[in-house]
C-alpha cells in the first residue's frame, strides 16, 4: 500500500481546465481521456512524479493543438512507470456534433500509435500498447448566475477503450466546488482514481491523484497550459 498524502485536483479559471493534460499526455483526467482537445496552435506540458519512487518516474509530456478539433501529444515515461524508459505518441479528433448541442463533445482518439509500450505496464496495473478509444462528456449542471462561492460545473465523462484484446468502458466526473478548485474522479481499467488540479496562474497547475484506491500510488506534478 501506497500512502503518503491525501490527494486532491484543482483548477482556478473556469472551464479553461478543460484542456490540461492527462497523465500520458492527451487531454483527460487522469487515465481516462476527455472529448477535449487543444486549440489550434496552442499547446500544453506536464511533469509529474509518483511519490514513492521520486529518482524513477518522472513523466513529462507536451500536447499541440495540429488545427481545430486535431491534437497530437508526446509521453515519455520512466523506468519507475512502465518498468523501462519508453515514449508514446497520442493522436486525438474531436467529432462536430450538431446533434447534442453545445454541451456535449464527442471524440475519438489512439494511444500510443507506434506500439512502443506493447507488453508493457504502467504504475503496475494499466496496459500499454497501441489503444483506440471513442468518448463523449458533457455538462451535468451548471448554475445560471455564477458567483465565486458557488459549484461552477459538474462535468461527466463516458467512453470506450480497446485494444489488443483489453476492451474497457471508462467513466470520469469532474466538480469545480468553487471557482477555485475541482475535483475528478475516473473508473479507467477497473481502476478508481481520484485527484484534484490547482492553477496558481493563468498558465500553471498543481496537481494531485491517488492512483487505484485499493492500492494507492500518489502521483503530483504540475503543467503549463498555454490556453488562448
Amino acid at each position: 500500500m501506497r500512502w503518503s498524502v491525501v490527494s486532491v485536483m484543482v483548477v482556478l479559471w473556469g472551464t479553461a481546465a478543460y484542456s490540461d493534460p492527462s497523465f500520458l499526455g492527451y487531454t483527460g483526467l487522469f487515465f481516462a481521456p476527455t472529448a477535449d482537445t487543444i486549440p489550434a496552435r496552442r499547446f500544453n506540458a506536464s511533469w509529474r512524479v509518483d511519490t514513492e519512487f521520486l529518482d524513477t518516474s518522472s513523466t513529462y509530456s507536451v500536447a499541440y493543438g495540429l488545427m481545430d478539433q486535431v491534437e497530437l501529444s508526446f509521453v515519455r515515461l520512466p523506468s519507475g512507470v512502465a518498468g523501462i524508459a519508453t515514449s508514446l505518441v497520442n493522436l486525438k479528433v474531436r467529432i462536430t456534433e450538431p446533434v447534442f448541442g453545445k454541451q456535449v463533445k464527442v471524440a475519438a482518439g489512439l494511444i500510443d500509435i507506434a506500439d512502443e509500450s506493447k507488453n508493457l505496464i504502467f504504475l503496475g496495473r494499466v496496459n500499454g500498447g497501441t489503444r483506440g478509444y471513442l468518448v463523449a462528456n458533457g455538462v451535468l449542471w451548471e448554475p445560471k448566475k455564477k458567483k465565486e462561492q458557488d459549484i461552477q460545473f459538474v462535468r461527466g465523462h463516458l467512453g470506450f477503450a480497446g485494444g489488443r484484446g483489453r476492451n474497457n468502458l471508462f467513466i470520469g466526473l469532474e466538480a469545480q466546488l468553487v471557482k477555485p478548485l475541482t475535483l475528478i474522479g475516473e473508473v479507467f481499467d477497473n481502476d478508481y482514481n481520484v485527484g484534484a488540479r490547482l492553477q496558481v496562474t493563468k498558465h500553471v497547475s498543481l496537481d494531485g491523484f491517488v492512483v487505484n484506491l485499493r492500492d494507492p500510488d500518489v502521483i503530483v506534478g504540475t503543467s503549463y497550459n498555454q490556453r488562448w
